[in-house]
């Protein structure tokens, strides 16, 4: 009997040692397994912060280009605004001989000429006018100087005092304008 007791005992023992070495295996399983977990949730936010840091690369690249493409689109803004005032007198030079009935004079014919290269060169050079007379006023693009009474509807622009420039896509110089306060019938 003492046999069989020694022989439970053992079996129990072995039983024992069994059960804490698989629960020892399945702690360490687990262990691991918590480990690789972690790992991976790190890795995770890593990956993540890679992939915020290349978008944020690539979205200041394309950035940085914008700015250096209209650095060079617009680098010559400044010099552009500065001859926009000669063109300016030109334009006066020959409209005032038209209104003195000189067309045929060589000064204001030759001034006529220049004018009209001069406005060609400017348009190579992305410069264009603003058409104001008869469109609706717009403070974005038009400086009202003065409005008049007229037939025109209201906030109609029927007069440029000055044209204005757009140099590609960028305002550089606001039109001029008289506009329309409607039929001076209205008026009160």
């Amino acid at each position: 009997m003492m046999k069989k007791a020694d022989e439970n005992t053992h079996h129990e023992i072995k039983d024992a040692k069994e059960l804490a070495a698989k629960r020892a295996e399945e702690m360490i399983k687990n262990e691991e397994h918590q480990q690789l977990k972690k790992q991976v949730e790190e890795l995770l936010v890593l990956k993540d912060r890679w992939i915020r840091q290349a978008a944020d690369y690539e979205n200041a690249k394309k950035r940085l280009q914008k700015e250096k493409d209209d650095f060079v689109k617009f680098a010559n803004e400044n010099l552009i605004g500065r001859l926009l005032p000669i063109l300016r007198d030109l334009d006066r030079v020959v409209r005032h001989g038209e209104k003195k009935n000189q067309q045929s004079d060589p000064v204001i014919v030759g001034a006529e000429l220049v004018l009209k290269q001069f406005e060609k060169f400017l348009e190579t050079n992305g410069v264009k006018r603003i058409e104001s007379v008869g469109k609706t006023f717009d403070p974005h693009i038009h400086e009202a100087v003065n409005y008049i009474p007229s037939d025109t509807p209201e906030e109609t622009v029927i007069e440029e005092a000055e044209p204005g420039y757009f140099y590609h896509d960028r305002l550089i110089k606001p039109a001029k304008v008289v506009v329309s306060s409607g039929p001076a019938d209205n008026k009160t």
